[in-house]
């Protein structure tokens, strides 16, 4: 099932970043009374780490339909495109299937390019298949889970108001988030993963950015 196109940026009011006065490189380091809930799975690796900054990592974006993983996906790309297109856009709503996302997202990584995986993924079944890849030999990369936890009740809002969604149309997003949140499982390091982040507000959300925001 695909319905995970979440375009619809209502609710967020995410702060602008025109005039900070600080650096991109003050602002990629959140502070510790604000940051997001993290976890570094791998107590030999930092996400900074200036001698991986070059080597491309896959970002799985985890949430609810309507909970703004497009959005968040749209501006990472948005950030990137005027340096050095660092993020490929693998969309399901956009490829039609799963098997079409791993491809996409393996082409991205050949290329040197950090695919960022626009689905649902809301169990470790659903997001095996892109451990799995990042994990491969003549992969091998590392796995960032951003988890957009927004309340059901927000994100069924934001899918019935919006309109001409490719795969899911408000008379049943209802059923499907209901479906979705029964089987709700939040990520973990035994899953293979190497980062994971866990937003719950528009402060949170723009630090992500932040810290994902590339020279």
């Amino acid at each position: 099932m695909s319905n995970d196109n979440d375009n619809d940026t209502t609710g967020w009011e995410t702060p602008s970043r025109k005039n900070d006065p600080r650096s991109r490189r003050q602002r990629r380091a959140p502070g510790p009374q604000q940051s997001p809930a993290t976890e570094n799975t791998n107590s030999n690796s930092n996400a900074n780490d200036e001698s991986s900054a070059a080597k491309p990592f896959l970002i799985l974006l985890i949430g609810l339909p309507g909970s703004g993983k497009s959005t968040l996906a749209l501006s990472l790309l948005e950030q990137a495109k005027n340096r050095n297109n660092k993020y490929v856009l693998v969309n399901q709503d956009t490829l039609g299937t799963r098997d079409k996302c791993i491809r996409a997202a393996r082409a991205a990584l050949q290329e040197n390019k950090c695919p960022v995986v626009d689905r649902c993924n809301f169990n470790a079944k659903q997001r095996k298949w892109f451990v799995e890849l990042a994990k491969k030999n003549d992969i091998h990369c590392k796995v960032h889970c951003i988890v957009l936890d927004v309340d059901p009740a927000e994100c069924l809002r934001r899918c019935r108001q919006r309109r001409n969604h490719p795969t899911l149309p408000p008379s049943k997003a209802a059923q499907v988030i209901g479906f979705i949140k029964k089987d709700w499982r939040l990520p973990t390091a035994a899953e293979g993963m190497d980062q994971i982040w866990r937003v719950t507000n528009a402060t949170q959300y723009q630090q992500v950015l932040d810290f994902y925001d590339c020279e």
